[in-house]
C-alpha cells in the first residue's frame, strides 16, 4: 500500500513539474524567495512525496523481524526484502519517466501536445494507483465489519490535508485536472473508510450496551470513543456484585471472606478491589477481569 502511494506521489510530482516547467525554469533568473513563491504548487506535491519516502524508509528500518506463530524469521526477512525491492523498482521507474520527460522537453518543448499528453498520462496513472491503493482496504474493512489495525486517527488527519491540496491545486492554482484528481479520489475513499469505521464502531458499541442503563450525552460520548470491540461487554451492576461475592481463593475479596471475619460496610468500601470495580462500573464501558 505504501509503495503504491509512493509511486502515485512520484507520478503526480512529475506531472506537475512538466506542466509547470516554465515557472520552475524561471528560478535560474530570479531570487530564491521569488522562486519558492512562484512554485508553491509543485513544492506542495514534492513535500507530500518527501513525507511518503521518509515513512517508507522508517518502515524498512524498524521492520518487525520477530518470529510469530504464523511467520518465521525467514519469512519476515523475505517480506522486508520484497519491500526494499519495491522501493528500488518505484524509484527506478520514476527516474526513467523523469529523464524521458527531460529528453522530450529539450526536443519538443513543454508546449507541445506530446508533452502535455505525456504529463496527463502520468496524472491518470496516478489516479489509477490511488484507486488500487485504497480499494483493498475498503473491501477488507467492509468484510470484517471492523477497522482492524487501520488507524482512524491517521485518516482523520489525512482528510483535511487531501481536501486542502485539492482546493489549492484546482481552485487557487488552476492546475490541470490530472494533477489534483488523485487527491480527490484519495479524499473520497478516505471518507468512505471513516464513515464505515464509524458505523461499525457504533454498532459494536450499541450491541455492547444492550440491557445497560441509559447514559447522558456526555457519558455516552465518552463511552463511545473509549469503547474497544475486543474488551467484551460492559458489566451490569448485578454482575459486579456477583464478582464481589466471588469466594475463589485467587481473588482478593474471596481470600478475605474465607479467612477474615465479616466486614462492616465502611471497611468493605475501603478494599482496593471494591474501589476498582466501583470505578469501572460507574464508567460503564470497561470489562472487569479478576
Amino acid at each position: 500500500m505504501l509503495a503504491i502511494a509512493m509511486a502515485s506521489a512520484f507520478f503526480t510530482a512529475i506531472n506537475s513539474g512538466i506542466i509547470k516547467w516554465k515557472e520552475v525554469s524561471c528560478c535560474l533568473k530570479i531570487s530564491v524567495l521569488n522562486c519558492l513563491k512562484n512554485n508553491l504548487s509543485t513544492e506542495q506535491l514534492l513535500s507530500s512525496l518527501f513525507c511518503i519516502v521518509v515513512f517508507y524508509a522508517l518502515f524498512l528500518v524498524y521492520f518487525d523481524l520477530k518470529p510469530t506463530e504464523k511467520e518465521t524469521i525467514e519469512s519476515k526477512f523475505r517480506a522486508r526484502r520484497r519491500a526494499f525491492l519495491a522501493l528500488i523498482v518505484v524509484v527506478l521507474i520514476s527516474l526513467i519517466l523523469a529523464i524521458l520527460a527531460g529528453v522530450m522537453y529539450y526536443n519538443l518543448g513543454t508546449s507541445s501536445d506530446v508533452m502535455i499528453k505525456y504529463a496527463q498520462g502520468l496524472g491518470i496513472t496516478s489516479m489509477i494507483l490511488v484507486l488500487i491503493q485504497w480499494a483493498p482496504q475498503i473491501f477488507t474493512t467492509f468484510r470484517n465489519k471492523s477497522a482492524g489495525s487501520l488507524s482512524v486517527l491517521m485518516l482523520l488527519m489525512q482528510l483535511p490535508g487531501s481536501l486542502l491540496v485539492m482546493y489549492f491545486q484546482a481552485i487557487l492554482n488552476a492546475a490541470d485536472f490530472t494533477t489534483w484528481m488523485p487527491y480527490l479520489f484519495q479524499f473520497i475513499q478516505q471518507v468512505i473508510l471513516v464513515v464505515m469505521c464509524a458505523i461499525f464502531h457504533f454498532k459494536d458499541w450499541r450491541e455492547s450496551r444492550k440491557g445497560m442503563p441509559a447514559l447522558g450525552f456526555r457519558d455516552g460520548f465518552i463511552s463511545f470513543f473509549k469503547f474497544k470491540k475486543d474488551q467484551g461487554k460492559p458489566l451490569h451492576h448485578d454482575e459486579a456484585e456477583r464478582l464481589l461475592d466471588d469466594e475463589s481463593p485467587g481473588s482478593e475479596l474471596g481470600s478475605r471472606k474465607k479467612y477474615d471475619p465479616p466486614l462492616e460496610d465502611e471497611d468493605f468500601e475501603k478494599l482496593p478491589i471494591f474501589s476498582k470495580i466501583k470505578k469501572k462500573v460507574s464508567d460503564g464501558f470497561v470489562t472487569i477481569r479478576l
